[in-house]
This record gives structure tokens, C-alpha cells and sequence, in this order.
């Protein structure tokens, strides 16, 4: 499908570590309101589900009106992230976080 006037999901899935969850949420809200902000956001949610295993499944998903919201908030993001030191790449490596980022979109 690549009609730019249909939604497009942003659906991250993250195995965090219980000792990095707190700091994990407080990254991932702040991001999200600058995310509300954004052109084009229609929708956002975080989800998670414990693993038994010491570990988190988070998933946080962010629905756009289409493909060209998604440039503005990436840029967005990565000032807000800048303007306070934050790197994410940083972050999910130093806390042991395996991430599957990706963008969707509806299937019919």
C-alpha cells in the first residue's frame, strides 16, 4: 500500500529490564508529549506486559494521519532529545533494552 493520505502506526516493542522500567517510562512520556505536538498525530498508547522473566514487554504505538507527518516529528524528537543530552541509542544499550521499531500500516 502506498497511498500517502492513509494512516501509517508507529509501533515500537521493547524487552526492558525491571531495574530500567521507571526511567524507561518517564523517557518514553516525554517523547510522547513532544510526539502530541507534532502535525498529523492522531493517536498515541503504551502498552506493557510483564515477561516472568525480570523483563518488561513495553510497546508504545502512535498512530499519523499519513507518511508526511512522520518527518517532522522524527526531527522534533531529535531536538528535544538534544536539548537535554538524551540519547536513545545510548539509553537502550546501557540498559540492556532490545528494541523492534517499526512503521506500519493497516493491512486493508
Amino acid at each position: 500500500m502506498s497511498d500517502v493520505a492513509s494512516p501509517v502506526f508507529r509501533i515500537d516493542c521493547f524487552t526492558v529490564p525491571e531495574p530500567a522500567r521507571s526511567e524507561f517510562l518517564e523517557r518514553v512520556a516525554a517523547t510522547h508529549q513532544v510526539l502530541r505536538q507534532q502535525d498529523g498525530f492522531v493517536f498515541d498508547r503504551i502498552v506493557e506486559r510483564p515477561l516472568g522473566d525480570g523483563t518488561n514487554r513495553m510497546i508504545t504505538i502512535v498512530e499519523w494521519a499519513d507518511a508526511g507527518a512522520i518527518p517532522g516529528a522524527v526531527r522534533a524528537v531529535r531536538q528535544a532529545h538534544a536539548g537535554d543530552g538524551f540519547s536513545a541509542a545510548d539509553f537502550i544499550a546501557a540498559n540492556g533494552i532490545v528494541a523492534d521499531i517499526a512503521t506500519y500500516r493497516p493491512a486493508s
